[in-house]
């Protein structure tokens, strides 16, 4: 409620209810709390998945996979153009990202089931040191190539912003499928069958 001074001047009343609540420092700690809702839902943005299945960066299904020439985590060289005449699943991971460790032993699982049917894998790590690469496939027993993209070439390639992003190849070379986030045995049995692999 406003008051009426001596003057004749329009006031507004010196104490409200959230004044009284907040004391003096009302406005500090207002934008003390902004600030928090702010940097935790960044924070919580940075780790989430950017989209859905078949929808991922900038590549699209139907269009060849480009190929790309790095080391793999034993320094051996590599190509996506060696792996033509294979069905081939490119995951893009991180040591740091969450999801990428639970679906991890989900592929090990899967190379371990198609590589009689020429299924190729090939984990591209998103910009970590060799030696991080190196002990992640020693921890979870990988048995299929690991790549580290020191210098986010092949990332940047293959459009990736946020982990994990998985790319299903046919042995054409050509994008079959892609998952913008976590595999599930689901999406991982369709990305399968789009490159001709059925269990």
């Amino acid at each position: 409620m406003s008051d009426i001074s001596a003057n004749g001047n329009f006031t507004l009343p010196q104490s409200t209810g959230l004044r009284r609540i907040l004391g003096r420092h009302g406005t500090f700690w207002i934008t003390l709390i902004v600030v928090g809702v702010v940097v935790v839902g960044f924070i919580w943005l940075l780790f989430q998945p950017s989209g859905q299945a078949g929808s991922p960066g900038i590549l699209n299904v139907g269009q060849t996979a480009p190929n790309f020439a790095a080391q793999n985590a034993a320094g051996q060289p590599v190509t996506l153009a060696q792996y033509r005449g294979h069905p081939v699943i490119i995951n893009f991971w991180g040591t740091f990202c969450a999801p990428c460790r639970s679906e991890t032993p989900l592929l090990q699982r899967t190379y371990s089931a198609y590589q009689g049917q020429g299924l190729v894998v090939l984990g591209v790590d998103q910009a970590e040191p060799v030696d991080s690469v190196v002990q992640y496939g020693k921890d979870y027993a990988l048995q299929y190539p690991l790549i580290p993209d020191t210098k986010l070439a092949i990332n940047k390639l293959y459009g990736v912003t946020a982990l994990p992003v998985s790319y299903f190849v046919d042995a054409h070379g050509v994008i079959r499928y892609a998952v913008n986030g976590v595999l599930s045995q689901s999406t991982l049995a369709t990305g399968l069958h789009t490159i001709g692999l059925n269990g």
